[in-house]
């Protein structure tokens, strides 16, 4: 263990190296015209591998001194061969380049006429890919000493591995919430979603031992995902007190080939199921017994929700995160109500237990800490209104993140005007621009 807790230490400063790559990263790319892609392939790159360092020290074994890692687990063993020291050795590498490009823009605008050409590209392509090639060992790690840590257990010592198990509650077809994720956070501004991570009743929701639900709402293309990602990044972060039973579980729906197969209530609860397995040793042992039972074969759609109540009762606290609740209705709009109710079920008092798994390992009391994001909604409101006979704390963006909308018009305005896409006979329009764009943006 102390190997594995050595790695995670030294992803400390990593975090704060890309983050500071991010933010300077972005904020020269809202300012600079024409820059070259491969800023952008960098940039890209980063974002993804701060997601990973995010996992890296959230990984869910850290908080259960009861397992014990050696050297052999793959993290530990790849911070022992210094591959952490190659991701810093890169990440400066990338600073540099960034310092680097800031200074010819400098140097281009103070100078039209000269026009300077861009420093080397081909060096920031290679670095872009040995970056997402690091980047990849890494994940990979991740996924194996997450497998590793239950394999040294004598109850999985019977040949089931843990990615046979995750494969037949979900098939990975379905899966597209980390790569949702990773994509939406790389379209995240500096600063954007501060007015409701720093409000008192996220806080309050994030800490408090009771039950809370928060629905955030608001007109479509307001930024709500966006908001729903950066409050996704925080809980795995280190802002947030993790508990040993802890598990946080996110939802994007997103309607794509893929979706046209099954209900969006089904693939809820089987992704739910996947997460939960890959979170928990707890939840994972119950879902063994149920494979057992099974032979192996297929579950039924009706075995799914009292499975997850079945996982629910192995946590302590319950992070459930779903966005775009309103989509789940963009065929059949009953199929909305559908998944209200089998929220109802999973989250409410109405258990649906599995009667098979009763009395098998731990039972506790969990704290749900539910988050909504959707378009208003009349059955989401109705629902939301009486959700453990507490109305849901109610948010609507379009009140609460003018600055974070008229931040991100700034930013495009002025990028279209450096590039030529757009063109003012009279430079003091922008603003007026910006804050009619901004008051009318949704209407």
């Amino acid at each position: 263990m102390a190997e594995l807790l050595g790695a995670v230490a030294a992803a400390a400063p990593l975090a704060q190296l890309s983050a500071q790559i991010l933010s300077s990263g972005y904020a020269f790319l809202s300012k600079a015209a024409k820059t070259p892609i491969e800023v952008r392939q960098l940039l890209t790159e980063a974002a993804a591998f701060d997601c990973v360092l995010g996992r890296l020290q959230n990984l869910p074994y850290l908080s259960t001194p009861a397992i014990s890692t050696t050297t052999d687990d793959p993290v530990a063993a790849f911070h022992k061969s210094g591959i952490f020291k190659e991701f810093t050795d890169l990440l400066v590498t990338v600073q540099r380049a960034l310092d680097s490009f800031v200074e010819v823009d400098r140097q281009r605008v103070a100078n039209l006429a000269k026009r300077l050409a861009w420093p080397l590209r081909e060096k920031e392509v290679a670095d872009a890919l040995r970056l997402s090639r690091l980047r990849g060992i890494i994940s990979r790690a991740i996924e194996a000493s997450s497998v590793y840590v239950i394999s040294d257990l004598s109850s999985y010592r019977d040949g089931e591995s843990l990615e046979d198990i995750l494969t037949w509650l979900c098939p990975s077809s379905i899966r597209y919430q980390d790569k949702t994720l990773q994509r939406n956070l790389t379209l995240q501004l500096p600063g954007s979603g501060k007015w409701f991570l720093d409000s008192k009743q996220y806080v309050s929701w994030k800490q408090d031992p009771d039950d809370h639900l928060i629905w955030i709402n608001g007109l479509p293309g307001g930024g709500k995902s966006i908001l729903f990602s950066g409050i996704i990044q925080d809980l795995q972060s280190t802002n947030t007190v993790k508990l040993p039973g802890d598990v946080i579980l996110n939802y994007f729906w997103t309607p794509n080939s893929e979706t046209y197969k099954e209900s969006p209530t089904v693939q809820f609860l089987k992704d739910l199921s996947f997460q939960f397995v890959a979170s928990s040793e707890g939840c994972y042992h119950v879902a063994l017994r149920m494979w057992k039972r099974k032979a192996g074969s297929a579950l039924d759609s009706s075995e799914y929700l009292p499975l997850l109540n079945s996982f629910v009762s192995q946590c302590s606290r319950v992070y459930l995160l779903v966005d775009a609740l309103d989509e789940t209705g963009w065929q059949d709009p009953q199929e909305t109500k559908t998944f209200l109710e089998t929220l109802t079920h999973l989250t409410g008092g109405d258990k649906l237990l599995d009667k098979r798994l009763e009395g098998f390992g731990s039972s506790r009391k969990s704290t749900w800490k539910v988050l909504l994001a959707s378009r208003l909604h009349a059955l989401i409101s109705r629902w939301t209104g009486s959700w453990r006979r507490e109305p849901a704390l109610a948010v609507s963006i379009d009140t609460y993140a003018k600055p974070d909308l008229e931040n991100f018009i700034s930013v495009e305005l002025s990028r279209r005007l450096k590039v030529g896409r757009l063109r003012l006979r009279n430079a003091a329009l922008e603003q007026e621009i910006v804050t009619k764009i901004t008051r009318h943006a949704g209407t």
